[in-house]
């Protein structure tokens, strides 16, 4: 039986690695058990390199302390050439070192045999010799890896050459999905009556006969003219987003988003019911009905409106009977600022009302409160904040239109 201990094939071992301090398992190069012996040699990216940069830290494990690098690592065994010990004439020795040396030897020729490195009494016959039919049935001699590389570097080149041709001939023919052809392209004419997906030629349109020219004319009177089309029924055309400002057709759609929103805030009282008497001096006029949307102005109490954030235009009445001068004003109580209305006028001596009315555009960036406070020269009892007319079932007092702009 053979000890284990000389068991003496090998192998090559790639890995690939990156960095350093990695190691690299080395089992099956079977390297020698004594760790201060360095035989191996290693490869990076083909090219062979120190083997100063590895520690064998065991029979079975490399470990890389050298500079970082990275790409694919190739170990060999590589027994040194170098005997253990010289013998002198008539001087005995050990059969450990007869049977180290012997190993040496041994492992020397596997490794030959097994990878073309160390010293061996046969040598495999490498050519450099390019393909050909002088690779023929020749089993002795390995070709060298300039040989097999001249003959890849031709294979590629064929194949390119090829593929230049086939590429060229595949440009000059039409693709089946969507041709574009060139020149004056031709196919069979089809019958008249055929109608599905066959080519048709010139020969085919101009024999088109006169009912297909009829219907053509007819389907084309329902067609409207791209200049000043005169359309009828019902058109229909896309609703442009809100803003839009061009020569892009406006549907009612349109038109309807692009009105501002608008309520009316009223002081309403019944039949026969009077205004309610004025002061001289202020008078905060009450507020008590709202009509048209509701998003964004809220009666709250019986004399002031809130308005949300937004551009609004404003116009407010308020009428007074015989109170000689009188103006009313909308006034923004959050920010303290007011908007006033235009003076009028009527007699404190005969029975006439007249309305002071005003105006205002403005944004606001937040939530604001408002009110009219209408001044009055002359008090009136009763009805000086206007007079009800006879036999009416509501009676319409102070009123105050909004427009949200924006």
């Amino acid at each position: 039986m053979v000890n284990p201990a000389y068991f003496w094939s090998t192998e090559l071992v790639f890995v690939t690695r990156s960095g350093t301090g990695w190691t690299v398992d080395v089992t099956a190069c079977r390297l020698d058990n004594d760790l201060s012996i360095k035989d191996f040699v290693v490869l990076f990216n083909d090219v062979p390199t120190t083997n100063a940069n590895f520690t064998k830290t065991t029979a079975t494990l490399l470990t890389y302390t050298g500079p970082s690098s990275s790409g694919n690592v190739e170990v060999r065994r590589f027994t040194p050439e170098a005997p253990r010990s010289l013998v002198a004439y008539q001087q005995r020795f050990s059969s450990d070192d007869y049977n180290k040396e012997l190993e040496r030897s041994s492992r020397q020729i596997a490794e030959f045999r097994a990878q073309g490195v160390g010293v061996g009494s046969s040598s495999v016959n490498v050519l450099n010799v390019g393909y050909g039919v002088a690779w023929d049935g020749d089993v002795s001699n390995a070709a060298s890896r300039n040989t097999l590389y001249d003959q890849f570097v031709a294979i590629v080149a064929a194949y390119e050459a090829a593929d230049a041709t086939l590429t060229t001939a595949v440009n000059a023919r039409a693709p089946l999905d969507s041709p574009a052809f060139s020149g004056t392209p031709t196919a069979p004419t089809a019958a008249q009556a055929v109608s599905n997906t066959q080519l048709a030629t010139t020969q085919y349109a101009k024999l088109g006969d006169d009912a297909v020219r009829t219907a053509f004319a007819a389907a084309d009177a329902l067609k409207a003219n791209l200049a000043s089309p005169a359309l009828t029924g019902n058109p229909t055309a896309p609703t442009q987003t809100a803003g839009n400002s061009s020569t892009r057709l406006a549907t009612t759609a349109f038109v309807a988003a692009a009105q501002p929103l608008k309520c009316v805030l009223s002081h309403i009282l019944g039949l026969n019911t009077d205004g309610g008497s004025s002061t001289a001096g202020s008078n905060i006029r009450v507020l008590n009905t709202r009509t048209g949307d509701t998003s964004f102005a809220t009666i709250v109490g019986t004399n002031t409106f809130t308005l949300i954030a937004g551009t609004y235009e404003v116009d407010w009445r308020a009428p007074a009977a015989q109170s000689d001068q009188h103006v009313a004003i909308l006034e923004n109580t959050s920010d303290s600022i007011e908007y006033f209305g235009g003076t009028a006028f009527n007699s404190v001596n005969s029975v006439n009302q007249s309305d002071s009315v005003g105006t205002a555009t403005f944004t606001i960036a937040a939530t604001k409160t408002y009110r009219i406070d209408h001044l009055i020269t002359a008090a009136k009892a009763t009805d000086g904040l206007g007079l009800k007319y006879p036999g009416a079932a509501t009676n319409v007092y102070t009123q105050v239109k909004i427009a949200k702009l924006a």
